[in-house]
């Protein structure tokens, strides 16, 4: 069902899959975006990390050699994972994606607390603005921006799917219920605390609805209100913002730790899913990019 607090029958559809702190591999030992380490357990907020050496062991004995590994030659198995991850659309790069989530979940926490539910294109834009310097300084692309985002997208969001009838969902109880639980921290702490060339980010509270203002820019030019052809059999009104997929935070995600947990937990979930199985030298290499 759609996210707590949101008083809708609607269910909420999330593109990989449901994911709690619960489903990861085990326990946590250092490494990948956050660093740190932290036990493994349901509402934690430790950072995210390596899978155990008794998992990795628990599991060759319930699994077939990995047919990725078994094809993959002499590759090595970090860069048979990043592979995987490119073709989810997805990309690690150590201090680049703890930037980026850093970020998402900044833009992402000021969005939910003042909307409750927020499209794509409003957070995607929002991280865009906050690194737009170093975009232009030729530090980072727009697009490595999204690769890196895609990963937080599919592991720390319920998506909301639109009303047959076109109407919008209310984020309202949702928003109350995020800003009682979330860990609002100071934000410069976090930002103060990233490497070159991320120095000198700022988020800011307000978040433009980007969806909202490109649709009251086009109905202003045709004079009409939104006639979008997305939105065939919608109601009135500004029908695109209305009819868009919605997104709110995971239960288990309310501060920047779990963040970077659920983050970690889908790059390794990536791996068990097509059966390649990294040792723990290796998950550590591949989460400082050695």
């Amino acid at each position: 069902s759609a996210a707590g607090g949101a008083g809708t029958a609607h269910q909420a559809h999330h593109p990989h899959h449901e994911h709690h702190p619960s489903t990861g591999p085990g326990t946590g030992r250092a490494g990948g975006v956050g660093g740190g380490g932290g036990h493994h357990q349901p509402h934690s907020h430790g950072a995210g990390d390596r899978p155990p050496q008794h998992q990795q062991h628990r599991d060759s004995h319930h699994h077939p050699p990995a047919s990725a590994s078994s094809s993959s030659g002499s590759r090595a198995p970090s860069e048979i994972l990043k592979t995987l991850l490119r073709k989810k659309a997805c990309l690690y790069e150590p201090t680049t994606s703890h930037a980026i989530a850093t970020v998402t979940w900044l833009v992402g926490r000021n969005l939910t607390m003042s909307r409750g539910y927020f499209t794509r294109q409003s957070l995607q834009t929002g991280v865009h603005e906050v690194v737009d310097s170093k975009i232009i300084a030729g530090a980072i692309t727009r697009t490595k921006v999204n690769r890196c985002m895609q990963i937080i997208l599919n592991s720390c969001f319920h998506y909301i799917i639109p009303r047959v009838d076109g109407s919008e969902e209310d984020g309202t109880a949702f928003s109350a219920e995020f800003t009682k639980t979330a860990r609002v921290g100071d934000d410069s702490i976090l930002l103060e605390s990233l490497p070159p060339p991320w120095t000198d980010l700022e988020v800011p509270m307000e978040i433009a609805d980007q969806d909202e203002e490109e649709e009251v820019v086009a109905s202003a030019k045709s004079g009409r209100r939104g006639t979008s052809s997305s939105a065939k059999g919608g109601g009135g009104g500004y029908i695109t913002s209305k009819r868009s997929v919605l997104l709110c935070f995971n239960e288990n995600v309310r501060c920047a730790q779990d963040v970077f947990r659920c983050h970690n937990e889908f790059i390794r979930d990536a791996a068990h899913g097509s059966n390649l199985h990294l040792t723990a030298e290796e998950w550590k290499s591949f989460f400082s990019g050695g």
